[in-house]
């Protein structure tokens, strides 16, 4: 017989990527502790796949009544700066921006996705868009299993609000992820760009790729080049040598320093899913 009291003291964290969902559940009032359930990989990146495995993947679990977070991998989403207009001094006049931006970039009706974004009438703001079918659907599915839904979260946006208010000097964010790099530009507080790139195995074992990012584009976006890059995945070792940090005046640290929350991220023998699941079951 479940306890009663598990609603109360028991948190459900689901990591969704476009290829695995994986489940911990964290117990415990005071002191969580973490109990990975299962992990599950399917075969199709679609929308309907996933729910549809997720659904089952939670009745196999016995997942029910339970406080809800879940945490989606990059790729189901699309971020992207948006200037409000000179003259914008209503939500509405942002929104509005957004959904031309979002139209410009991407060339798709905005009707099928939905946008959040930290609207700001006086400065460029980040927005994200999620596919309205999985939000939809990743409701659905926790009504059903009587889940209670704290959040769905982009792992992009929780990297942020973990170094907000704890960053000085000229910080930068860069997570790492399967060849892929996403930077995240900062002035101040304020997030000033994004950027995405791309690394092969041969720029790997060039131990100046990832300094020569950083320094080409700080100067095509005319940025200062940054004294502190944080970092989360697993980038290769040679870029992180302390002989070339210290020709570059760049500091590297890892945000399982800032933050250990985030310890689990170097674990690469994880799926992407249990990553985004596991590292995120200590908040």
């Amino acid at each position: 017989m479940r306890n009663p009291f598990t609603i109360f003291t028991d948190t459900l964290h689901i990591g969704l990527s476009q290829s695995d969902i994986a489940l911990v559940h964290s117990s415990g009032l005071l002191k969580k502790q973490n109990h990975v359930v299962k992990e599950h990989t399917f075969k199709q990146d679609t929308v309907e796949n996933c729910l549809s495995d997720l659904s089952l993947f939670l009745v196999e679990n016995q997942c029910q009544r339970l406080k809800t977070n879940i945490f989606l991998s990059n790729s189901w989403v699309r971020f992207f700066m948006v200037t409000p207009p000179s003259n914008a001094s209503r939500f509405q006049d942002c929104q509005a921006a957004a959904e031309v931006r979002f139209s410009t970039l991407f060339g798709e009706a905005i009707s099928t996705w939905e946008i959040s974004a930290d609207w700001q009438v006086k400065h460029p703001f980040l927005a994200c868009a999620i596919p309205r079918a999985l939000l939809t659907g990743l409701k659905r599915v926790a009504d059903e299993r009587h889940l209670s839904l704290l959040k769905i979260e982009p792992q992009l946006i929780t990297y942020i609000n973990c170094l907000r208010g704890k960053m000085s000097g000229n910080p930068w964010l860069g997570i790492f992820n399967d060849g892929n790099l996403d930077l995240v530009m900062f002035s101040g507080n304020r997030i000033s760009r994004l950027h995405k790139c791309t690394y092969s195995d041969k720029e790997t074992q060039d131990k100046n790729w990832l300094h020569d990012t950083i320094q080409r584009e700080a100067f095509r976006h005319n940025s200062e080049i940054p004294t502190i890059f944080f970092y989360a995945g697993q980038p290769p070792k040679l870029w992180l040598d302390t002989e070339s940090n210290a020709a570059s005046n760049i500091s590297y640290d890892s945000l399982d320093k800032l933050d250990k929350r985030f310890a689990q991220l170097t674990i690469t023998t994880q799926s992407e899913a249990m990553r985004l699941a596991n590292s995120w079951s200590k908040k």
